[in-house]
């Protein structure tokens, strides 16, 4: 048996090795095509063999690293790349997404690939996440090489490993705990708010904090950590997170966050990012109102209130919009127009145009994005006990009237049973007030009609809290 034949049945016992088609074409088809000899063709024997079966990054020292051994021998001429994947099957053609050394994923030495344990860290959390549990894989190195300009792929054996991340444990909610509240561990009422995803897919927590004051009103500095709600119930200072310099802290050592007092900040934004150990404090001075001047209420700028409850930028509630001339938001000393895009807010932007009519829409604005959007409201109505609940119910919509101000009414006459009811827009339930007739929230608790009887019941909406209603019993 010649030296060829040898050579095939070596890469087809192997089952590894193959010729990269696209590639392979794309070089039959120049016009300098080579012819090679028998002795052209190299047997290799691609295997990979780890320095490590197990290992906890928790618990490496600094600066170790792990390597991976791929034997084969090559003439000193061949160009040799080195691929690697890692993938949970352990047929090597199941690894689809594969990192280079020029991506600084790795390194190559002599006939070795080398991590650095943050560079295996990165590695297995990108691919499988950070949560801090063992993940058994396997490793392929994909390694395409030239030989006098003919390209090759061949792939090694897998390599099976564990490596468990090196990450903190991350509780589903944290607090603050600090001087604004009195350093008490057990009260976890300044609760961060989380996208509700696997901590450890999404490990950034957000806070809006009111800035604090002295007697006079003035803003003042203030300390805080963060605590895991396990502490609240535990009375636990043990893994309560501080700073240390730049980054988070855990623990002992760990210092307070301090805030130097802005003296033009409403509120102050705290994030902090557990897997990565940073922190972000930002000032904020959004107001608690902004206003929506224009045609329809002639441009008075304390007229037409949106209102933001945690002064983090973003307003809502019912107002009238429209008229001649279109309108704007208005915060503070500044005038918000259109933007280059729809829906899109500018200080240089011209006036908002709804056309000549006035209507009565559901505003919101986010003032950080300098964003809006609005929902027109095509009718306000009754649905309750006396009509089984029906938001689509023609019979009970109510009539709308503005004052001159801008002010929305709605006001109907109606035979009511004694039970529950709630106002509802647009025949549905997307927008619903309840509450209590001095102050009416989205969403709020059903109302209650006392007795049976004939009401005229007029509805104010406006912002939550500060929409409202009567009813009179005729």
């Amino acid at each position: 048996m010649n030296k060829l034949l040898l050579s095939v049945l070596g890469l087809a016992a192997l089952g590894f090795v193959s010729c990269d088609d696209e590639s392979y074409d794309d070089w039959t088809k120049t016009t300098e095509k080579q012819k090679y000899s028998q002795e052209a063709i190299i047997d290799l024997g691609l295997k990979a063999t780890p320095s490590f079966a197990t290992v906890n990054l928790a618990e490496v020292e600094e600066g170790a690293t792990f390597s991976i051994d791929v034997a084969y021998s090559l003439p000193a001429s061949a160009n040799v790349t080195h691929n690697l994947a890692f993938t949970k099957e352990e047929d090597p053609a199941s690894a689809t997404n594969f990192y280079t050394a020029d991506a600084n994923t790795f390194s190559v030495e002599g006939s070795k690939i080398v991590f650095t344990s943050e560079q295996l860290q990165k590695l297995v959390t990108t691919e499988f996440g950070n949560a801090p549990k063992a993940c058994e894989f396997y490793i392929v190195d994909k390694m395409v090489y030239t030989i006098e300009s003919q390209l090759f792929t061949a792939y090694t054996t897998t390599a099976k490993v564990s490596v468990t991340p090196a990450a903190p444990v991350i509780e589903k909610e944290y607090f603050v705990v600090g001087s604004i509240q009195n350093w008490t561990i057990t009260d976890p009422s300044l609760l961060f708010s989380h996208s509700g995803k696997d901590v450890y897919e999404d490990p950034v927590f957000s806070i809006s904090i009111e800035a604090p004051k002295d007697a006079d009103g003035n803003n003042i500095d203030f300390e805080f950590k963060v605590a895991p709600i396990s502490a609240a119930s535990e009375n636990s200072w043990d893994n309560v997170w501080g700073v240390n310099g730049d980054a988070l802290k855990q623990g002992d050592g760990s210092q307070n966050f301090k805030v130097t007092a802005d003296p033009d900040a409403v509120s102050y934004t705290l994030t902090v990012n557990f897997i990565e150990g940073t922190f972000d404090v930002q000032p904020v001075s959004f107001q608690e109102f902004i206003y929506t001047p224009g045609s329809h209420n002639g441009w008075d700028g304390s007229l037409g209130a949106i209102y933001s409850p945690n002064k983090d930028g973003i307003y809502s509630g019912y107002v009238a919009l429209g008229g001649e001339w279109g309108w704007k938001v208005k915060d503070g000393e500044t005038w918000y127009g259109l933007g280059a895009a729809e829906g899109t807010l500018d200080p240089a932007g011209g006036n908002i145009n709804e056309g000549s009519e006035i209507t009565v829409n559901f505003l919101t604005v986010d003032l950080a994005a300098k964003t809006f959007v609005k929902t027109p409201i095509t009718s306000f109505g009754l649905a309750g006990a006396f009509n089984g609940w029906n938001a689509a119910d023609e019979t009970t919509h109510m009539t709308v009237s503005a004052s001159e101000t801008g002010e929305v009414s709605y006001t109907i006459t109606v035979d009511m049973v004694a039970g529950e009811f709630k106002f509802v827009a647009n025949d549905g339930w997307d927008l619903n007030l309840g509450g209590t007739f001095d102050s009416l929230e989205q969403n709020g608790a059903n109302l209650n009609i006392a007795e049976d009887g004939n009401y005229t019941i007029t509805l104010y909406p406006s912002y939550n809290g500060n929409s409202h209603c009567t009813v009179k019993k005729n």
